[in-house]
């Protein structure tokens, strides 16, 4: 069997990576930072909720296949590092047959709900036929997702995650051509996101089907590796995280909908506006994740333990670095881009919205690292049964507080924020740790110093605020810059330690060399 020999050294790499995968989110950014006002202002903000709400709708029934899917990328890396290939190949294979049963399954289901929603949520008459449509577009997109699950491992396996970033770097700019095409010319409906959100689906695993053949020619569906042994494997080490999906699902995911039922469309409608500068900070935290899982997996397949600790606090520091200016400068600016990026919106409601949606991620969000640890090894059963009892707490949290109080969406956003710190305090780090057989306190100094960082970025962001005019898309940028500066400088300087530093130094140098 065939692996493609990766022939840049592995620092290098991992910079590409990196930095193929910023490039790859700044340009959705960008795209998102352009499209969304103008989607809000051409169909409105009722309309807009139901787009973000159609995503949470699919998520609902994705935790079907997370239970299958969710370790099957595990068990397929582990043995391409190992060499196993035929191993690789019956993993890959299996979980292929077992999604078409699977997606045989949940269509009809998927199909009949959106046919019925609006015996499900509150939606507008005048939206119900547009609506139904983008949904409709949504469940053949995840159809369309579920069968290809897998076809992106080569990019892991061969560590060529900037592949991956360049794939996604054609498919929001193809996103954005049409998008502004088909609401330039013809008249405007929310369904026309759905349809393109397809389009570039098909696009995207083309594309993935074509790297894999490059990068992995060995790795192939084929009926002959079908096992059932594997199935039950994938899906007995899957099931947690199934329940993991079920209680984040309850812990955040139940929002858009609990809004929608409990208040109102526009409510819904509000939130889903200000969730958008927190899903860009998520997608930030989870490329990081995503670009550190190779390097993860591989040393604990090699036995490396002490590497693979040294490593996790490393990453740990840079993902708080990346993720806890972008918050930060929501902290201190927040309002003032609100204002200039929707004007007829409550721009001080959005950004205390956005602050208390990113909270978890302001002082837990390097511990998404960990995560992957609890992958790696194995081991995610009580942290599943955890994330699922914090889910549960969160709806009944959230519905007591919207009968007895007058929180209304600051109830809704804030509770789960809430629970999240709680658990993350209380479990994922220590056990992050015990888990790799270290002491319990392993990583909270990085978690520590990460929490210090956003408050210190914030503080900096507000005091300059204060003596410079920032009231305009020109001085918002200025001081925007001269924050972010600041915050790379009070991570660079004291966040990280010398090896941290030297360490950042070696890859600039493997970058440019």
């Amino acid at each position: 069997m065939n692996l493609q020999v990766r022939t840049i050294s592995k620092n290098r790499q991992l910079a590409i990576n990196i930095l193929a995968s910023y490039i790859a989110l700044f340009v959705q950014m960008g795209i998102s930072f352009f499209l969304s006002p103008y989607i809000v202002r051409t169909v409105g903000v009722e309309a807009y909720g139901f787009v973000q709400f159609s995503y949470v709708l699919i998520s609902y029934f994705a935790i079907l296949s997370v239970a299958l899917n969710s370790m099957s990328s595990r068990f397929i890396m582990v043995s391409c590092f190992r060499g196993d290939f035929i191993a690789a190949n019956k993993y890959f294979t299996s979980t292929f047959y077992a999604n078409v049963i699977l997606g045989a399954i949940i269509f009809p289901v998927l199909a009949a709900a959106i046919l019925n929603i609006a015996k499900i949520i509150n939606v507008p008459a005048h939206l119900l036929v547009d609506v139904q449509f983008l949904m409709g577009f949504m469940a053949v997109n995840f159809v369309v997702d579920l069968l290809a699950t897998n076809l992106g491992i080569s990019y892991y396996v061969s560590n060529k995650l900037y592949l991956f970033s360049l794939v996604q770097v054609y498919g929001h700019i193809l996103r954005a051509v049409l998008l502004i095409g088909f609401f330039t010319f013809f008249e405007p409906y929310v369904a026309y996101i759905g349809l393109i959100t397809l389009i570039i689906t098909i696009f995207t695993q083309s594309a993935n089907i074509y790297w894999k053949r490059r990068l992995i020619p060995d790795l192939n569906i084929n009926r002959k590796f079908f096992d059932l042994k594997k199935v039950k494997e994938l899906i007995s080490s899957g099931v947690w995280n199934s329940i993991t999906r079920l209680g984040q699902i309850l812990q955040d995911g139940l929002d858009l909908l609990i809004a929608n039922l409990m208040l109102s469309a526009t409510a819904m409608g509000i939130l889903a506006v200000a969730k958008i500068i927190p899903n860009v900070i998520n997608m930030i935290l989870h490329a990081m994740i995503s670009t550190f899982l190779p390097d993860m997996t591989e040393l604990y397949a090699k036995q490396k333990y002490d590497e693979l600790v040294k490593s996790a606090k490393r990453y740990m520091k840079i993902t708080g670095m990346i993720i806890n200016i972008p918050i930060a400068l929501l902290i201190a600016f927040g309002d003032i881009l609100y204002a200039l990026w929707f004007p007829t919106q409550d721009s001080g409601l959005l950004q205390l919205l956005s602050v208390i949606t990113v909270l978890p991620w302001a002082i837990m969000g390097q511990t998404a690292i960990i995560h992957n640890i609890f992958t790696i090894v194995n081991k995610i059963r009580v942290n599943s049964i955890l994330v699922t009892i914090t889910g549960f707490l969160n709806v009944l949290l959230v519905l007591v507080l919207l009968k007895t109080t007058s929180l209304g969406l600051f109830a809704v956003a804030g509770v789960s924020s809430v629970l999240i710190i709680i658990r993350n305090l209380g479990y994922t780090l220590p056990f992050g740790a015990l888990y790799l057989n270290r002491r319990w306190t392993t990583f909270f100094p990085e978690t520590g110093k990460s929490v210090a960082s956003v408050f210190v970025i914030s503080a900096a962001g507000l005091f300059i605020k204060s003596f410079l005019q920032a009231y305009s898309w020109p001085g918002l940028f200025v001081v925007a810059i001269i924050t972010v500066l600041l915050g790379l400088g009070f991570n660079f300087l004291i966040v990280f330690n010398k090896d941290d530093r030297i360490y950042i130094f070696d890859k600039i140098r493997a970058r440019m060399g």
